[in-house]
């Protein structure tokens, strides 16, 4: 017999959510008083729910998903989430330019007149579901407050998935597409003793790492609406701002000191981060991963720091403070910036360095990018098995893979060198064939 959440019934709880997230932005609009953005934001919000309405009565009794309907159907919620949360953005834009006498909307700057296009509000709307941090918008303080918030949001649910948000509030007993992806791919999943039980653990342990995050960063003396954005983009590891410059508008060394830790939280996983919480503190540094991701921020910060000090920096301070700031910032793919002269002063070592840094990202099971910590680590080690093998073919130099967690060896041998003793036989043939 079918069952209610397949394919299209998980892309419309996926809707269903973000037409609810939608709505709930208007209470931001109210704070403010930012009323000419409440229709945009509300019509977005019915059309969103309305599609997955749609998507959940049409699917029910279908019949059963496997892996593979959900990997299709991950990827059509990630292309589907960033075209709809768009919406606001676009409608808001539209709603500006129009200029309704009863909503006082103000001037039409240019920095909103860039979302007037489609196309333009679709990338932003991409862009801060998948933590990319990439912008449209030219100057980020002026846009109205409640999109700002809209931005940080989009991209604080993208940062750990739309699709575990999804799966953790509403995931039950029943087969789904949600539930077969992350039940037998997620990274993590040994921290609950279900499917269920481990998603809502992530996002516990992902709301009190933001408000963690908010709270250092206004004690460190930024504005509290500015502490709660860049609290949310910074743990998520998605580097959108609400400032013109980003982080180099504060131009504020203890501001820079606070988000680096935060960072680098964002790209240490989720596992480690739940048994942390809950008191075993050696997972922190029994995780291979953590370790060598603390260990790439060392190097990292040291190499940039003294090519920077060799090059456009005369004092060593500010080489190890910015180039420790941007190596993080890229290690960890959040983006966020501190030195505007990066892309023209700085040597070509230097930003290769923060390149090839992006590439490797951050820990599995966290919301930074890149191919992860745990496929460079088993690149390196197998690089080096290969190389030392060309030189010395004779010795044996078993690679040990990388992992995330250490494994206690097994105690029993394997099935191939358990042989049966004569005495064993008894007569019988099992040792015939041997």
């Amino acid at each position: 017999m079918g069952r209610r959440a397949d394919d299209r019934g998980d892309l419309g709880t996926l809707f269903v959510l973000l037409g609810g997230l939608m709505a709930g932005s208007t209470l931001v609009a109210a704070v403010w008083g930012e009323w000419y953005v409440v229709p945009g934001f509300l019509l977005s919000a019915a059309l969103t729910g309305a599609l997955g309405a749609v998507l959940n009565r049409w699917g029910t009794d279908a019949p059963d998903t496997d892996t593979a309907h959900g990997l299709v159907t991950a990827a059509l919620a990630w292309l589907a989430s960033g075209a709809l949360c768009s919406l606001p953005i676009l409608l808001v834009a539209w709603t500006v330019a129009i200029d309704p006498r009863w909503l006082s909307t103000p001037e039409l700057d240019r920095t909103l007149v860039v979302f007037l296009s489609p196309i333009n509000a679709a990338f932003e709307g991409m862009s801060g579901v998948t933590g990319t941090g990439l912008t449209m918008a030219l100057d980020e303080s002026a846009l109205p407050a409640t999109i700002q918030w809209w931005r940080s949001l989009v991209q604080w649910i993208g940062g750990v998935g739309v699709v575990v948000l999804a799966a953790a509030i509403v995931l039950t007993g029943e087969s789904g597409s949600f539930r077969q992806l992350y039940e037998e791919k997620s990274a993590v999943e040994s921290i609950g003793s279900s499917t269920r039980e481990t998603l809502r653990a992530i996002w516990w342990v992902f709301v009190v790492l933001t408000v963690g995050s908010v709270i250092a960063l206004w004690a460190a003396g930024m504005p509290a609406w500015q502490a709660i954005n860049h609290g949310m983009t910074g743990i998520s590891t998605g580097g959108f701002t609400t400032t013109p410059q980003g982080i180099a508008t504060y131009g504020d060394p203890v501001i820079e000191a606070v988000l680096v830790p935060i960072m680098i939280l964002g790209a240490v996983s989720f596992a480690v981060h739940y048994y942390a919480l809950r008191g075993n503190v050696r997972a922190l540094y029994a995780d291979r991963q953590t370790r060598w991701l603390l260990g790439l921020v060392g190097f990292g910060t040291l190499a940039v720091g003294g090519l920077l000090f060799a090059g456009p920096f005369v004092e060593r301070g500010d080489a190890i403070r910015f180039g420790a700031f941007q190596f993080v910032s890229a290690l960890t793919c959040t983006g966020f910036q501190t030195d505007t002269t990066l892309g023209t002063v700085w040597s070509i070592e230097a930003q290769l360095m923060l390149v090839a840094a992006m590439t490797v990202g951050g820990a599995s099971g966290s919301t930074a990018g890149g191919i992860k910590v745990v496929r460079f680590m088993s690149l390196t080690k197998g690089s080096l098995y290969r190389t030392t093998e060309a030189f010395y073919p004779d010795r044996d130099r078993t690679p040990q893979i990388a992992e995330a967690e250490e494994r206690p060896p097994s105690t029993t041998p394997p099935r191939s060198s358990i042989r049966p003793r004569p005495s064993d036989c008894s007569g019988s043939s099992c040792c015939s064939s041997a």
